[in-house]
This record gives C-alpha cells, sequence and structure tokens, in this order.
C-alpha cells in the first residue's frame, strides 16, 4: 500500500467549520462513511469513538498547523487517507499549541500494521514539506488538492507498489548502516525512513567507544562528569533507485550529513540478498 492508493479524492474537502476537535473528528467520521461505499458498512459512531479513543493516548496535533488523526478496525480490510482543510483553525491540543488548520485523517485495517505505520511515516514526511502543504492550503478545489499529492507522490517515489519480497533480484538493492548519537534525531530518523519506499530495516543498540575507555583507568578522567551513552544503530535495504530519497530524508531531519558529528550514514551495493525483515 503507497500514499496515492490510499488518498481518496471523495475525501477532500477545503472548508470544514467544526467548533471543537470533538465535532471535528464525528464530522469527518460521517463524510468518510457516507463517501467510501467500503465504509457505509461501518458506523460513523464507531469511527469517531476509535479517532476519540486514539486522540485520548495522545495528541496527533503534528505542529505547525498540521493534525494526523488516525483509527484502526478489525472488520476493515483497506486503507482510506482523507483530507480536510479548516479555514478558520481549529484547537486540536497541538504539540506547539498552535492551531490546526490541515488534517489528515486515516481509516484503516487493524490487521495491516506495516502498511498501517508506514502510511503514517508517508504523512509525517508529506507534513515536513513545507512548499507543498502551501500549495495544498492555496489549492481552490478538491481535485487540485489531489493533483498536488500526485505530484508529490511522483517526485518522491512514493506511487511505486511494493514487488515480492520473494524476488530479490526483481532490482538492485543497497545496504544501508545509520549511526545515531543524538537522541534529538533518532525518533524523527525512524519515523522518515518508514515513509522511504521499499526500505526494510531494524535497530540495535550501541555503545560508543569512549564508555568503554571511560572504564580504563588511563581515560576514565577525561569523560568522569559527561554522559554519553546514547547511540543506536539502523541497519537495513533499500532498492538502488531510492538512494537519493533516503539521503533527503534524513538530511530534512538532520541538516547536511557533512556538518554532522552524531549521525553518520554509509551504503553500499549487494552482491546477495535474499529474505526481508518486518520493520
Amino acid at each position: 500500500m503507497n500514499l496515492i492508493n490510499a488518498v481518496r479524492r471523495e475525501c477532500i474537502f477545503t472548508n470544514i467549520q467544526s467548533s471543537d476537535k470533538d465535532s471535528f473528528l464525528k464530522q469527518i467520521a460521517e463524510l468518510a462513511t457516507s463517501k467510501i461505499p467500503a465504509l457505509q458498512a461501518l458506523s460513523p459512531q464507531r469511527i469517531y469513538q476509535l479517532f476519540a479513543e486514539r486522540e485520548s493516548m495522545g495528541t496527533t496535533g503534528f505542529g505547525k498547523g498540521i493534525a494526523i488523526p488516525h483509527c484502526r478496525l478489525p472488520e476493515f480490510d483497506d486503507f482510506v487517507i482523507g483530507i480536510a482543510r479548516i479555514p478558520q483553525g481549529l484547537d486540536f491540543d497541538s504539540i506547539d499549541g498552535q492551531p490546526v488548520d490541515l488534517v489528515f485523517f486515516i481509516v484503516g485495517s487493524e490487521y495491516q500494521s506495516d502498511n498501517y505505520v508506514r502510511l503514517l511515516s508517508s504523512l509525517a514526511q508529506l507534513a515536513r514539506n513545507q512548499e507543498i502543504l502551501k500549495r495544498i492550503r492555496e489549492a481552490s478545489t478538491p481535485q487540485e488538492i489531489y493533483q498536488v499529492i500526485t505530484g508529490y507522490c511522483a517526485e518522491t517515489g512514493t506511487t511505486s507498489a511494493s514487488q515480492p519480497q520473494s524476488e530479490p533480484d526483481i532490482e538492485k538493492r543497497l545496504l544501508f548502516t545509520c549511526v545515531i548519537q543524538s537522541e534529538d534525531c533518532f525518533l524523527p530518523l525512524l519515523r522518515s525512513l518508514m515513509a522511504v519506499p521499499l526500505c526494510e530495516f531494524c535497530t540495535f543498540e550501541g555503545a560508543n567507544a569512549e564508555n568503554f575507555l571511560a572504564r580504563t583507568p588511563l581515560f576514565a578522567a577525561f569523560w568522569k562528569d559527561e554522559s554519553h551513552d546514547f547511540c543506536k544503530i539502523l541497519l537495513g535495504s533499500i532498492p538502488e533507485r531510492h538512494q537519493k530519497n533516503l539521503i533527503r530524508y534524513i538530511e530534512e531531519i538532520t541538516g547536511p550529513l557533512e556538518e554532522r558529528d552524531d549521525v553518520l550514514l554509509a551504503m553500499w551495493p549487494v552482491t546477495f540478498l535474499a529474505g526481508g525483515l518486518v520493520t
């Protein structure tokens, strides 16, 4: 499942009027079930309740005017992404305290966690692209918004359908390792990598060399008053054609990698690759 297949043009709304977050969630639940045939068998109240339950766990107000409410249902085996503009803005308990004027919402399957996480990550990645957000906010019609999304997906490579994992020789892949010593970067980088098409990776706990040196009498005094404990390692593979996407997504979080001394990225070609990873 990729982003453009999940975005439904029938669920793009340019002028939602709601007085508060709760009424907004009820409104989009009603609109989604009325517009999407596959959702018409479901109760709007049930979808609203699932949206509300997710919000009770922590706001989906992403910051900078964006929110991404989402819910999963066991009786639904597909994904629907809708887009709603709220011209007057709405208090969404966002992490930055700012009102929300642009919402991407997801109704998805409880039994397709990998696809669900990838779609969430793709939306989170899109929500950091200020030029795309500007064009969505300025679009006059739902069709124009849909065209902005399709253009974004074509540019970033997120229109590609997944290739079967049992056929690793369909296209060339690269192995990559990303070593992260910045705790502030780690979770945003995980979310970004989930948005890279056909990217598979896993994480390892690492340890900085100074942690070992600090335990030896000769070097102990050098790091006596500081903690240098954070070190995570990401190991994975991507299609060779998405190499630039991987670098771009990472540098959107870190800034230019050549200017960092706490994030290291390395990639190399694969001579043999079989199997796959559940991210």
